[in-house]
């Protein structure tokens, strides 16, 4: 096996470690977006509180369904970064120009997901609102025979 081969399984064992970690990280970071833009909702509400059954189970949903989602599409945005620098030959030699990839990923996402968390929350907090006040008032109304 010549040194030249060598070094491309060097480099292929490389990448594939980078976006090992890359999917790790844009998973946590998916996750914590979607908190830190629910705290900031809830903030900007006057009506709507977390100390609810309501609240907690909005901020559960969007952290089991959407946090996900938000971090593979920074995963992806990181792929597509990372690619497009690899066919140009741009490709940074360094741990921080990798990283420097995932920040500028995280930076074209961060309006999608804004935008997303705000349709996504009022959506999860009303669908679980009703279904508590509609439970509620059902238990409420129920005159036992």
């Amino acid at each position: 096996m010549g040194w030249q081969r060598k070094k491309k399984i060097h480099a292929d064992i490389a990448e594939r470690g980078y976006f090992q970690w890359n999917l790790i990280r844009s998973l946590a970071f998916g996750e914590r977006d979607w908190i830190v833009l629910c705290t900031v909702w809830f903030l900007m509400s006057e009506t709507r509180d977390f100390l609810t059954v309501t609240g907690f189970c909005a901020v559960l949903m969007g952290v089991f369904f959407l946090g996900p989602v938000f971090g593979m599409f920074i995963h992806l945005m990181t792929k597509f970064l990372y690619f497009r620098r690899k066919a140009a030959g741009k490709l940074p030699q360094t741990p921080e120009g990798l990283r420097r990839i995932t920040w500028a990923a995280n930076a074209i996402c961060a309006p999608v997901i804004i935008l997303l968390s705000w349709f996504a929350f009022d959506l999860f907090y009303q669908s679980v609102d009703s279904i508590v006040s509609g439970t509620a008032a059902a238990a409420r109304d129920f005159v036992p025979q």
